[in-house]
C-alpha cells in the first residue's frame, strides 16, 4: 500500500546522532561522545555519557538524563550483549523512584521494548513485555494533555503527527508500543496471537481517545491503519486467520467509511484503500471505479497522487510477446500477454551482427535495430477486447524466412510508446548432451522440427568475459551422423556454447559452466 500518512512519533531509544542543544556544554560533551563513537572507543565514550548523565542530573534535566542512560546503555549491550539483563534491572530501578507520570511513562515503555530484545520468547516474557507496555499506556489523561515536542531530544515527531493527531505523549507511545509489538515476529501461533490481540487492543484504545476528543481525521487514519494490519496475513505484516479480516470485511467497512468521514478530505484515502483492496481481488474495474471517484470527490486530497497512479495501473496497456519456438521458414506461435490494445503491428528486422556480438546483450533500442537491422517483413494482427482489464493470453501465428538473427518490433496500436523489442535466434539446429565417464560429453547435433542426425557441423565453445563479449576457444566438427565426443576445454573461464554449420551460425551462445582443469 502506497500510504501517504507517516506516523509520528518515536522515542529515540538507540541514540547514535550528536545532540544538539542549546546550551554549549551539552553540545560539547556530545560531540566528545560522537567522535570517540566514530573512533570505535566505546568504553570511552561512555564514560562521557556517565559525565553527561551526572551533569544533567544535577540540573534535573531529565531529557538529557534519559538520552545519556540510554545510548550509555546501548553502547554497553553491544560490547556485552548480555548486559541487557542488568540495564533491565537498572531501568526498574529508575522507574520505582520516578514520580513524574511521564517520565514514568516512558520508562515503562522502554522496558517493554528491552524485555522483547533480551531473546526470550516464552509466554512470561510476551506478557510482562505486554504488562508494561499497558503501565505506560495507563495515564492517559495526562500523558494526552503533555506535547511530544516538550520532551525533545527524547522524541521525533513527523509532520502529519502534528497536522491530525494531537502529537500528544499518548498517542506516541500508543503507536510506539503498536509498532515494536508487530515487528516482534514468533512462531509459537498462541504467543503471536497476544500479542496481536493486545496491538488491537492498543488501536481501539486511541480511536476510542480520538473519538472522545472530537478529532476525526486522527480517527480515520488510526482506523485505516487498524484496518490495514487486520486485513492483512502475517506475511504482509498483519495477523493470523482467526483475527484476520476477510477482504469482503474490509471492502464494507472501507464503503461504509466512505459515507460516516464524506466531510473529510482525508476520505480520499479511503478509496485510494479501497481501490487497493479491489486490486489484491483482481477486480480492476470496481478498483478503476473506486480510484476515480475518489478522485472526483476528494482531487485535492493527499491521497490525490495515490489515487491518480491507481486510474493510471488500470487504464495502462500492456504487452508482453515471447518466442518459444522459432524455426526458419516455418509458421510458429508467438505468446501474447495483453490488455487494454484492440491491436498490434509485428516488424520483423534481420539483424546484420554476429552471434558472438556484444550489441545483443544489451538492451535492444530502436537506434539499435535502425543501425544493425534490416526490415523483412510487416504484420497486423487484431486482438480481442479486455473490457474488465484483466491481463489475456492469446497465440499469434508468425513465419520467420530464413536461418538469422531477428528483432521482432511489437508495436501496439495508438499506443506507440509502449513499443517492446524481442530477439529470436533462427537456427534448425539442436544439440542433445550426454555426459560420458571421466568428464566427457557425447554431443548430438539434429533437426530440431525433424529429430534427425545432422552431419557437417560442429560444436564450438566460446569463453564469456564481462565487457569483452564471446571469444572463440575451440571448435569441434562432428561426424557423419551429427555425434561430437570430447572434453570440455580447460578454459578456466566462463564457457559458453552453440552449435554451427558453414555459413549459419545463429544459435543463441547458451552457458556451457565454470571449466577448470577440463571440468
Amino acid at each position: 500500500m502506497k500510504n501517504m500518512f507517516y506516523w509520528a512519533g518515536i522515542i529515540s531509544i538507540l541514540i547514535c546522532l550528536p545532540l544538539r542543544v542549546s546550551a554549549q556544554s551539552y553540545e560539547q560533551m556530545w560531540k566528545q561522545v560522537e567522535a570517540l563513537e566514530q573512533k570505535q572507543l566505546p568504553e570511552s565514550a561512555i564514560k562521557e555519557l556517565r559525565k553527561i548523565y551526572e551533569h544533567a542530573k544535577q540540573e534535573k534535566n531529565m531529557p538529557q538524563m534519559m538520552k545519556a542512560h540510554l545510548t550509555k546503555a546501548s553502547l554497553s549491550i553491544d560490547i556485552t550483549p548480555d548486559s541487557l539483563d542488568h540495564e533491565l534491572s537498572g531501568l526498574k530501578t529508575w522507574v520505582a523512584e520516578e514520580k513524574d507520570p511521564v517520565y514514568k511513562a516512558i520508562l515503562h515503555h522502554l522496558l517493554g521494548y528491552y524485555t522483547l530484545d533480551t531473546g526470550k520468547r516464552d509466554e512470561a516474557a510476551i506478557d510482562a513485555a505486554i504488562a508494561y507496555f499497558r503501565l505506560s499506556l495507563q495515564d492517559k489523561d495526562i500523558l494526552s494533555r503533555k506535547s511530544a515536542a516538550d520532551y525533545r531530544p527524547m522524541t521525533v515527531s513527523k509532520e502529519l503527527s502534528g497536522k491530525y493527531c494531537g502529537d500528544n505523549m499518548y498517542q506516541l507511545l500508543a503507536r510506539q508500543a503498536i509498532s515494536r509489538l508487530s515487528g516482534y515476529f514468533i512462531v509459537n501461533p498462541v504467543l503471536a496471537e497476544k500479542i496481536q490481540t493486545e496491538i488491537l487492543s492498543i488501536y481501539d484504545g486511541l480511536i476510542d481517545f480520538y473519538q472522545q476528543q472530537g478529532m476525526t481525521d486522527a480517527r480515520l487514519l488510526l482506523m485505516l491503519d487498524k484496518l490495514n494490519y487486520q486485513g492483512n496475513d502475517i506475511s504482509r505484516g498483519g495477523v493470523n486467520e482467526k483475527l484476520r479480516l476477510t477482504d469482503e470485511q474490509v471492502i464494507t467497512l472501507l464503503k461504509q467509511w466512505t459515507e460516516e468521514f464524506s466531510a473529510s478530505p482525508l476520505c480520499g484515502e479511503v478509496y485510494c484503500q479501497l481501490a487497493e483492496r479491489y486490486d489484491r481481488m483482481q477486480d480492476y474495474t470496481a478498483k478503476l471505479h473506486a480510484a476515480q471517484t475518489g478522485l472526483k470527490k476528494y482531487p485535492q486530497s493527499p491521497s490525490a497522487n495515490d489515487l491518480k497512479e491507481q486510474v493510471a495501473e488500470v487504464l495502462i496497456p500492456r504487452l508482453v510477446v515471447e518466442i518459444p519456438f522459432a524455426y526458419p521458414a516455418r509458421e510458429v506461435d508467438l505468446k501474447v500477454k495483453y490488455r487494454n490494445l484492440t491491436g498490434l503491428t509485428v516488424e520483423l528486422y534481420r539483424m546484420n551482427l554476429p552471434v558472438t556480438s556484444n550489441i545483443l546483450e544489451r538492451e535492444i533500442t530502436a537506434s539499435t535495430v535502425s543501425r544493425y537491422g534490416k526490415l523483412v517483413g510487416t504484420r497486423h494482427y487484431q486482438l480481442a477486447a479486455t473490457p474488465d482489464y484483466m491481463e489475456t493470453d492469446t497465440l499469434l501465428r508468425y513465419k520467420f524466412p530464413t536461418e538469422g538473427i531477428y528483432i521482432l518490433k511489437s508495436i501496439p496500436d495508438g499506443h506507440r510508446k509502449y513499443t517492446a523489442y524481442g530477439k529470436a535466434y533462427v537456427s534448425s539446429l539442436q544439440a542433445i548432451f550426454l555426459g560420458l565417464p571421466g568428464g566427457k560429453q557425447e554431443i548430438n547435433i539434429i533437426d530440431r522440427l525433424t529429430g534427425h542426425p545432422v552431419a557437417g557441423t560442429e560444436v564450438a565453445y566460446y569463453r564469456v568475459s564481462q565487457g569483452e563479449g564471446y571469444r572463440l576457444v575451440k571448435a569441434y566438427p562432428a561426424d557423419s551422423k551429427g555425434t561430437v565426443t570430447l572434453t570440455p576445454p580447460d578454459e578456466r573461464n566462463w564457457l559458453g556454447i552453440n552449435v554451427r554449420k558453414p555459413g549459419a551460425d545463429y544459435m543463441e551462445i547458451s552457458y556451457a559452466g565454470f571449466s577448470v582443469g577440463g571440468i
